[in-house]
């Protein structure tokens, strides 16, 4: 029996000196029945020609080339690679990450015997000396309220990135990425998990995450950042709260958003976006349908007096390490 085939959706932009080992660790996947996506997002570095010189040199690679006008994005990037790709399976690779040697083998066996919309691995988190790895239990998870339930208590992954996804599923649920803004896999994994009626977990590393200094992730908070925080506060609201389980994915994605804006803006960034949310959403909202001791310490600092709150950021991150 054919196996199915999966398309790995890969966005280029300014990873020059990495987009050689992300596309070699494709090529030499284990899994070989694979469509790469090269989406080619207007660089100012040699990103696509180093790619393209690296796929010149391989025979038999099933790959397209999709070429942006002008710079869109890391959403619209991958939206583009969703429009073309042939898959039934999709799986969205950083390019300046790069995957384990079984890692879609283990994604797609995984997927195929639980029949789920959805599969995900551990991930290696690779900072410049050392590296973290994160792995949960196997598990198949039904129902969308389980899947719910299951997100809050083993904290789903925020990041597009490592996870296999039946096409049709994306496509007939319209799970794209929300164009313009920054930090977009937090909404994406919000609206993705609100979705979600069955889930596979692989008890294995499936994904090699690396920190750079100069990533969106660690850059500095920027008026755009900003702004793409109350756009995303704005659309999740837009999903019925009633369900306490999306509540408190709701309150983790507030959480996360502060920690960004304690981490890399100042004082006034802080007070923007609190008084940003707290207009949002009132204080009862906020508090109702707590599940647990950590779903209240995810709403405390919207409160806090501001100089106290970056400490507290401090204290949340050290219990729960």
């Amino acid at each position: 029996m054919k196996k199915p085939l999966v398309s790995i959706i890969i966005p280029i932009y300014n990873v020059e000196a990495y987009i050689k080992r992300c596309l070699m660790s494709v090529v030499n996947q284990k899994y070989k029945n694979i469509e790469i996506i090269l989406v080619d997002d207007c660089g100012s570095d040699n990103s696509m020609n180093y790619a393209l010189s690296y796929i010149d040199t391989l025979s038999d690679i099933n790959y397209k080339v999709i070429r942006h006008s002008a710079n869109r994005g890391l959403s619209s990037a991958r939206n583009s690679g969703i429009d073309v790709c042939a898959g039934e399976y999709i799986f969205f690779l950083d390019s300046d990450d790069d995957l384990p040697y079984e890692a879609i083998d283990l994604l797609i066996h995984r997927i195929e015997i639980d029949q789920s919309e959805i599969a995900i691995g551990g991930m290696n988190w690779i900072y410049p000396n050392c590296s973290k790895l994160y792995i949960g239990k196997k598990t198949h998870v039904i129902g969308n309220n389980n899947i719910l339930s299951y997100s809050v208590k083993h904290s789903f992954p925020l990041m597009g990135c490592n996870k296999l996804i039946k096409k049709d599923f994306l496509i007939n649920n319209a799970l794209y990425f929300k164009e313009n803004i920054y930090h977009e896999d937090l909404l994406w994994s919000f609206f993705l998990l609100s979705k979600l009626t069955s889930l596979s977990v692989v008890d294995s590393n499936t994904y090699n995450y690396y920190i750079r200094p100069n990533s969106i992730t660690t850059n500095a908070l920027t008026f755009q950042k900003k702004r793409s925080f109350q756009v995303i506060v704005d659309e999740m609201l837009k999903v019925n709260m009633e369900n306490k389980y999306i509540k408190s994915i709701f309150r983790s994605r507030i959480y996360s958003m502060l920690e960004i804006v304690v981490e890399k803006g100042n004082k006034d960034d802080l007070f923007e976006y609190r008084n940003f949310v707290t207009e949002r959403v009132k204080r009862k909202e906020l508090f109702s349908n707590l599940i647990s001791f950590r779903d209240l310490l995810k709403i405390i600092p919207v409160y806090l007096p501001a100089f106290l709150v970056k400490y507290y950021v401090l204290w949340v991150r050290n219990i729960r390490q």
